[in-house]
């Protein structure tokens, strides 16, 4: 195929750079919101590492080693900056394997992958954006790279275990891309042989790296949390389980993609599978003719397994979980199938078509993109400087409680609010809810590290002790010893219970 084949010639360079400035300006909003998300904040304080118990080893080695040892300290947002940049070499990767050309097309093909609403829960972690990054270029890289001969699989194989064991949902990445690689080879009219033994291959390098990862994984998880998310259905209920969570993660994100953006987004991916179906029928009608049984068997099969693999594939060991987490940051998949979408469509687009046609058309999505990506920014800094606020207060307040009551334990009842402009926000985008979450709320573990940010010695209280300690401080007659706007504060003895917002001091 000629170099000129879909607009002008190649350039790495620029196609790198433009990539890097695009995904740059999109995320430009998260680092300055400068919020340390979750997990960021104990790590933080105490530079743990944590991964390894999460089924994730790889992780712990290289964070320790790209932080030069432990503990970890805080050096956002090179780790962001860095993943910007890894995702921009692989806009660059993409479009080269898949012949599309230009400066700013592989910059727009792949944002949807990049600053899709689903992964921007990924690029806002301070310590953990990277890994989850590296397990997708791992992932990726595999489909691009490796060769179908011994050499190239065995490689393939140790790229998704190290995938795995970085960020196991990034190996959902090498599922769609094999998924749109089988379409791309049947879209040049490639034998029926070629793109059969490559499909073995990859479903063999599937196999091989999760059958290498689970010894390794059940070695190293740890914890209730860990342990009931990575539950597989017994044999005899797999399909159930996974009709059932087929079902789940679609409805997930369908109702997390809402308005205009979101459903051009959906609409997107419909149009994209529709073509992949197309470029097959396409495939039969053009080699049908004088193929031997087999072949015509394979390039049948092969038609009626594109759409459900496009669906499914996004998902892919996650549908075989008892119990999935359904969070964007697991979602990285659907970023995939959505770039392959637009990868898609960009190749079904007529050969004469000029290279300003191709953008305008690839950068459909981008605007709807681009928008909730500076939403989401805006509005995680207007949370963190609440709950900072708050925090500080608390803190200070706690602090003069302990010095006079020699406090020992404090608990935490409701939750800190959101500012005015995030719930307008939050009307419009409802994904937001989940995307900026509240620190400061009872039952969750952050309420702790967050105030010991802002100088908390005090212990928090934890399950089991947590209802008894309310029990004890909240009866019928507790009066607060500190009333603010936000919170009150009821003691009793060397016990204390925070109680936010319009929460009342009440035994579970």
């Amino acid at each position: 195929m000629s170099s000129h084949r879909h607009g002008r010639r190649y350039d790495c360079p620029k196609a790198f750079l433009w990539a890097f400035a695009l995904y740059f300006i999109a995320i430009m909003p998260i680092l300055r919101a400068d919020r340390y998300y979750v997990d960021d904040m104990g790590r933080a304080l105490t530079g743990y590492l944590g991964w390894s118990g999460d089924g994730r080893p790889l992780a712990n080695v290289f964070m320790e080693v790209f932080n030069l040892g432990t503990p970890l300290t805080d050096i956002s947002p090179l780790p962001q900056i860095v993943s910007i940049a890894i995702l921009a070499a692989l806009a660059v990767s993409v479009a080269r394997y898949f012949r599309i050309n230009g400066t700013i097309l592989p910059a727009l093909v792949f944002a949807p992958m990049v600053i899709g609403p689903l992964f921007l829960e990924n690029l806002s972690y301070k310590f953990d954006a990277l890994t989850m990054t590296l397990a997708v270029f791992l992932a990726l890289v595999t489909v691009l790279k490796t060769r179908a001969d011994l050499t190239g699989a065995l490689l393939g194989i140790l790229g998704l275990v190290a995938s795995l064991s970085l960020y196991q949902p990034a190996f959902n990445v090498f599922l769609v891309f094999t998924t749109i690689q089988l379409v791309y080879l049947q879209r040049q009219d490639a034998p029926v042989p070629v793109w059969a033994g490559l499909l073995v291959m990859r479903v063999a390098q599937a196999l091989a790296a999760l059958i290498l990862y689970k010894p390794l994984a059940t070695s190293s998880i740890k914890g209730a949390y860990s342990a009931r998310h990575s539950q597989l259905a017994p044999f005899s209920d797999l399909p159930a389980v996974v009709g059932r969570n087929v079902l789940l993660f679609w409805d997930y994100v369908t109702a997390a993609l809402t308005s205009i953006w979101g459903r051009t987004l959906l609409i997107w991916i419909a149009a994209a599978i529709i073509v992949a179906l197309g470029f097959s029928i396409r495939y039969i009608m053009r080699h049908w003719a004088g193929r031997p049984a087999w072949q015509r068997l394979l390039m049948v099969v092969a038609a009626l397994g594109i759409v459900p693999a496009l669906v499914m594939t996004c998902w892919g060991p996650m549908l075989a979980l008892l119990h999935p987490v359904l969070l964007p940051r697991t979602m990285i998949g659907f970023g995939a199938l959505a770039a392959g979408a637009s990868l898609l469509i960009v190749l079904a687009l007529p050969a004469h078509l000029s290279p300003r046609w191709r953008a305008g058309i690839a950068a459909v999505p981008l605007l709807g993109l681009v928008l909730f990506s500076h939403v989401y920014g805006n509005t995680l800094k207007l949370q963190k400087d609440l709950e900072d606020s708050l925090a500080r207060q608390i803190s200070d307040d706690l602090a003069v409680i302990a010095a006079e009551r020699e406090l020992r334990q404090f608990t935490m009842i409701g939750h800190a609010s959101r500012p005015a402009v995030a719930r307008n926000n939050m009307k419009k985008y409802p994904l937001l809810r989940v995307l900026v979450p509240v620190h400061l709320r009872d039952e969750w573990g952050w309420p702790v590290d967050q105030l010991q940010h802002f100088g908390l010695t005090v212990t928090m209280a934890k399950e089991p002790e947590r209802p008894e300690l309310i029990k004890h401080v909240c009866h019928d007659d507790a009066q607060p010893i500190v009333r603010r706007g936000s919170y009150r504060v009821y003691a009793a003895d060397d016990l204390a219970v925070v109680v936010l917002g319009d929460a009342r001091c009440e035994a579970p």
